[in-house]
């Protein structure tokens, strides 16, 4: 597709890296990153594993680089759609994604 935005390599994908993009684009505002805390999305703590088993047919990294992309396409269950950005896919390059998304899989 012209103009499209490629999928990350997510096996390039820097977990330091993704760290410090995770707190400067202000997901951790939203997101805690310990069991059981809700702040306005749900934690992120061993989500790499929660990923892999919410839509059949994705891996858990297709599963998150989707929800960072698209948040509205799949909402987990007692959350509010239409609250996280829709914007990063336009203000992330594909290697910030795979690195936020490499940080998330450390989430454990």
């Amino acid at each position: 597709m012209i103009g499209a935005t490629p999928t990350p390599d997510f096996t390039q994908g820097d977990p330091e890296r993704g760290k410090a993009l995770f707190s400067a684009t202000g997901c951790i505002q939203c997101h805690a990153v310990v069991p059981d805390v809700k702040i306005v999305g749900p934690s992120l703590f061993e989500v790499g594993a929660r990923a892999a088993t919410h839509q059949d047919g994705m891996t858990a990294e297709q599963y998150l680089y989707e929800s960072i992309t698209d948040p509205n396409a799949f909402i987990v269950e007692g959350f509010q759609p239409d609250l996280m950005p829709k914007t990063f896919k336009d203000i992330l390059i594909p290697e910030d994604i795979a690195d936020i998304i490499a940080y998330l899989e450390t989430l454990h």
